[in-house]
């Protein structure tokens, strides 16, 4: 009995052991050296580390270079496909590009008239760059302009240094003008919210008319081309015509803005006047 229950135990244990290792769970850590990029000379490395994967290892490069030591040498700029299965048939595959290598920072949505830098990293040195489009940026052969557009836009950024070339794309997302009018202002003469006023992000032209109305549709008040962000200026519960003190209430709001490009657009909504 003890026998049987020893060949069981080394049966389960070397095939326990042996067990292939799942797909999923089959990774490879690369580590690149960039090319000099001086002309003629190839001197990039790629070194390729498998893990939870079950040696030995099958390493190839772009489907023509192979190893077992997952060690590449004398490599020029390019983009490199890496396959590697284990003894198990397990398989990874990953693209590495060798050259310039370009990091550009997350770039944080901007509202239209608002400025954002741009941070482009890289790994070598550069003879010179250029971007596509050029506009809409504070240089066109530095690393870190400054996006001054109206408009969302998408660039190429391109690298070169003799026998090297390396691009990266990057895309600047430009809001409109983002607009608030308060649902509730308190005209009763204690020098505070005694007005209606109109605010906005960056962005904003003029406010070309600012229209208030009963519930019944009745024009009380009205104010043409003046700026947003005054919190003084604006509707202080006074109709236009006769100074007529309007009663607490709900009243309805247009609000007619031009934005920097010349686009108006109109705002509705509606407001309680509380005394």
């Amino acid at each position: 009995m003890l026998n049987f229950l020893n060949f069981v135990f080394i049966f389960f244990h070397l095939f326990h052991w042996n067990a292939p290792t799942p797909a999923d769970s089959f990774q490879i850590q690369i580590i690149a050296t960039h090319p000099s990029c001086t002309a003629g000379t190839a001197d990039g490395v790629l070194k390729i580390y498998p893990s939870n994967g079950q040696p030995p290892f099958l390493f190839i490069l772009n489907d023509t270079l192979e190893n077992t030591t997952g060690i590449f040498e004398n490599l020029p700029s390019g983009n490199y496909h890496i396959y590697v299965e284990d003894d198990a048939g397990c398989t990874v595959e990953e693209e590495k590009f060798l050259g310039i290598n370009i990091m550009i920072d997350d770039i944080p949505d901007i509202y239209m008239g608002e400025q954002v830098q741009i941070d482009i990293q890289f790994s070598n040195f550069y003879d010179s760059l250029k971007y596509e489009p050029k506009y809409h940026l504070s240089c066109i052969d530095c690393p870190n302009p400054i996006f001054n557009g109206l408009d969302s836009q998408t660039y190429t950024v391109t690298f070169f240094r003799d026998d090297c070339i390396s691009s990266a794309q990057f895309s600047v997302n430009v809001k409109p003008p983002n607009i608030f009018i308060p649902n509730v202002f308190t005209p009763n003469g204690d020098g505070t919210n005694e007005f209606l006023p109109v605010f906005s992000s960056s962005g904003v032209k003029i406010i070309k008319s600012f229209k208030l109305y009963t519930r019944r549709g009745k024009l009380i008040y009205w104010k043409q081309d003046f700026l947003p962000n005054n919190p003084r200026v604006g509707w202080d519960g006074t109709g236009n015509e006769n100074d007529h003190l309007y009663p607490q209430g709900v009243y309805r709001y247009v609000a007619k803005i031009v934005n920097l490009k010349g686009v108006a657009g109109y705002y509705y909504g509606e407001v309680n006047l509380i005394r």
